[in-house]
């Protein structure tokens, strides 16, 4: 009866605790032998981590001694090699030596036949006596495509997306598990887009400036356009009014004029300054185009209230941030100065898949800062950078105020020109108060005069190529 009452009461508590209380019973233990041996980590502990960093592998690692060395080797320890006696098949690969040991094909003797799957050829297979290794001349096998650092064997591809795919280490004994905080296998990414190919330029067209005839209303066309935010049919509308219904005839000609002006200061966006610091502020926001999402990435100087670079990108991916700092490098490299700044941003994961990519391949040298959002518990490290992190969606705020009327873009280069003249607008025309009522990267003509309007932004660059 004890026992019957005893497993009534055990059958009630839970799973975990039935097996702490047999293994008690019959090891005298809280764990198992057979757990301890498997290195279970339900109910054994972690295992410790190291307190240095093992080596990482090296390719003096795996080179093999002189086959001379292995034979001597062999002797000592009275395991004698001798050569391979040949009756009747001889060596059918025909091959000089071993190509890890470098030893005679008098130690090679043959090991069946290899035959790849996509292929469907067979060839033959010989093994060395010294070193043991198997190799099948002539069947071209390719080498692997990326290498663990720290145990030294192939990745394996496990992970694919649209722009990268994760390669994975799979040994269970690989020193990066133990190295690791929660464990994790060691992993790289193999990313499938050219880096130099990548640009934040606006895309040339085939409007023209040079083709506008009466280019004195540019520049109230583009104050209602970019400045004020009005929609191609509203600005029609106002300058019909105002100049009579001969001078703009249809909203496609004010999105031409757009896209003429867009293009010619995107020729020369180099003589425009575009001042750098040792911090910058990155985001991204919303903006729809023909009925879709599109994104826009902005890099922020919050020391000047200028922005850096910007990118429109229809996907809110890894590959658009890294375009958007490219151009931020090649901002750094033209004012004279190493790519090297404090990066403030949100936590998206696009960010930090940048910082990687940068550091993996010398292209800047970046440290994230990564900030909690609004209604998160304030700490620190948000309280040091929360005041660069909110004149970056200050900016937002602008912009969100130029496009709200419109609501929507008619297609994906309209959006593009109106955010390349919004920044154009906001680093060179447009007032602060917090500058003083200066824009935050001013321009000044050689008669001394700053530029004010879109007529002398014009003006500007004329007199800087000549």
């Amino acid at each position: 009866m004890n026992k019957i009452s005893l497993i009534h009461s055990l059958i009630k508590v839970s799973s975990e605790i039935q097996t702490y209380l047999v293994n008690y019973l019959e090891f005298h233990k809280s764990e198992p032998r057979e757990i301890k041996k498997e290195n279970y980590l339900k109910l054994s502990p972690r295992p410790e981590k190291r307190e240095e960093l093992p080596k990482p592998f090296q390719k003096e690692d795996t080179s093999a001694h002189h086959y001379t060395i292995l034979l001597k080797i062999a002797e000592e320890q009275g395991n004698l090699i001798k050569p391979v006696n040949r009756r009747v098949h001889p060596l059918r690969t025909k091959a000089k030596c071993c190509r890890k040991c470098k030893a005679p094909p008098e130690y090679l003797k043959n090991h069946g036949f290899y035959r790849p799957k996509k292929s469907g050829r067979v060839y033959p297979r010989h093994t060395c006596k010294i070193c043991n290794a198997e190799y099948a001349p002539g069947a071209g096998r390719h080498k692997p495509k990326h290498i663990c650092p720290y145990c030294g064997y192939a990745l394996n591809p496990k992970t694919y997306r649209k722009n990268f795919v994760v390669y994975f280490c799979e040994r269970d004994d690989c020193p990066h598990r133990q190295v690791h905080e929660k464990g994790n296998r060691y992993s790289e990414k193999d990313w499938l887009f050219d880096y130099e190919t990548l640009s934040c330029k606006l895309p040339s067209g085939k409007k023209k400036l040079e083709r506008i005839k009466n280019k004195n209303l540019l520049d109230i066309e583009m104050t209602l356009y970019v400045e004020c935010g009005m929609s191609t049919r509203e600005v029609v509308k106002v300058m019909q009014k105002l100049y009579g219904a001969e001078i703009v005839k249809s909203h496609q000609i004010v999105l031409n004029h757009a896209e003429a002006l867009a293009n010619h200061l995107s020729l020369n966006e180099d003589l425009l300054p575009v001042p750098v610091s040792d911090k910058i502020c990155e985001d991204e926001t919303y903006l729809r185009y023909f009925g879709r999402w599109g994104y826009l990435f902005r890099a922020y100087n919050p020391e000047t209230k200028g922005i850096i670079e910007e990118y429109f990108s229809e996907h809110r991916d890894t590959k658009g941030c890294i375009t958007l700092n490219k151009g931020v490098v090649e901002k750094y490299l033209k004012n004279c100065r190493d790519p090297e700044f404090d990066l403030i941003s949100d936590r998206a994961p696009i960010y930090e898949a940048m910082r990687k990519y940068f550091k993996k391949n010398e292209k800047a040298k970046i440290d994230l800062y990564q900030i909690k959002g609004i209604f998160d518990e304030p700490d620190e490290k948000n309280a040091q950078f929360r005041s660069e992190k909110q004149c970056i969606e200050r900016s937002f705020e602008s912009l969100k105020s130029a496009t709200k009327r419109r609501r929507n873009f008619g297609s994906f280069r309209g959006a593009q020109i109106f955010c390349f003249l919004h920044k154009i607008y906001y680093n060179h025309l447009r007032r602060h108060s917090a500058l003083e009522n200066m824009p935050p990267v001013p321009l000044y003509l050689h008669s001394g005069k700053m530029v004010t309007n879109w007529n002398e932004l014009l003006q500007f660059i004329s007199e800087k190529q000549t």
